[in-house]
């Protein structure tokens, strides 16, 4: 008779074992509903060679099912199944596998298991087929957003998670093929008058870091600067006389092929700038992006750095 045939009254919960009648070796486990489903369970997989510990299969195939006993350890309520079966799963050492079956150590988790080249191919083809259901992956996409809709992380875990990630996207940045692949997905690529609503609405009312604010005033300030700049000079060769133009350009062209950097006429970068923007370059900044940092062309900040003009400049 199985030591799981007990009164009705006779808690059918709690922590068991199958043992190896011939080894004396256990496997370990708890039953949140009942020892008799939880023994049918055991013995099914078992008879058809598919069951989970791999170590328990092989030596019930090596033994016969007459070798082997189900037997209760201790009975306990389903919420104490858990803590009940780590107790018994370390007392009987059933996770060595001189002494027990457990691949686990851990009682209700596979913390610690491990997993055959065998068991770990029918799961990744397992999650690859359930992957490729488009309602398995709405639905997935579904539970992480609202899990993720509202929640704030502290000044601490950005900081850190920054400072993790920013590496990792400055040496994916650099790679060519990743370049090539973000090119052809924005080549084309226009953004909607809704998706323009909804990033205005996100950063309508977000402070501002105040290192962020001074390069926003300083950006600004050097386009009111160019403005003015440009506005003054047009209204200087707009009273010029024709042969007072042709003097003036004369004039520029000639100083321009004795002076460097800052001493030009026209200038719009700095050795400063220069200096800093190919130390960005290097550490994975795009061109583009310091065209937009420094407000000029695309090809005056590409020539700067690579030193085609302002060779001067070490």
């Amino acid at each position: 008779m199985l030591l799981v045939d007990a009164p009705v009254e006779v808690l059918q919960t709690g922590v068991y074992c199958i043992r190896n009648l011939v080894n004396g070796k256990r496997y370990v486990g708890s039953a949140a509903k009942s020892f008799q489903n939880r023994w049918k369970s055991h013995r099914n997989s078992l008879r058809r060679g598919d069951h989970i510990a791999r170590h328990l299969q092989a030596a019930w195939n090596k033994y016969g099912e007459s070798s082997f006993k189900f037997e209760v350890l201790e009975r306990c309520t389903p919420e104490n199944c858990i803590k009940k079966e780590q107790y018994w799963i370390d007392s009987c050492q059933a996770a060595d596998s001189e002494h027990g079956y457990n691949q686990s150590p851990t009682a209700g988790s596979i913390l610690g298991m491990k997993l055959s080249a065998q068991a770990k191919s029918k799961i990744t083809n397992a999650v690859k087929k359930q992957w490729e259901d488009e309602s398995h992956r709405k639905n997935v996409s579904a539970k992480v957003s609202a899990t993720l809709t509202g929640r704030k992380l502290s000044a601490e875990s950005l900081a850190k998670r920054t400072a993790k990630q920013r590496p990792q996207l400055i040496a994916r940045n650099k790679s060519k093929e990743m370049r090539d692949r973000m090119s052809k997905t924005l080549t084309g690529h226009s953004v909607s008058e809704e998706t323009k609503r909804k990033i205005a609405a996100s950063l309508r009312g977000r402070r501002l870091t105040e290192k962020h604010r001074l390069e926003i005033a300083k950006a600004h300030q050097r386009s009111d600067s160019k403005e003015r700049s440009r506005a003054g000079a047009k209204k200087q060769w707009d009273s010029y006389t024709p042969e007072q133009r042709i003097a003036a350009v004369q004039k520029m062209q000639e100083g321009n092929k004795k002076l460097r950097g800052t001493a030009r006429y026209n200038s719009v970068l700095t050795e400063k700038i220069v200096q800093e923007a190919r130390e960005l370059r290097r550490s994975g900044w795009t061109y583009k992006s310091l065209q937009e940092r420094y407000d000029c062309g695309f090809l005056t900040i590409y020539k700067a750095v690579i030193g085609k003009t302002w060779s001067h400049v070490q």
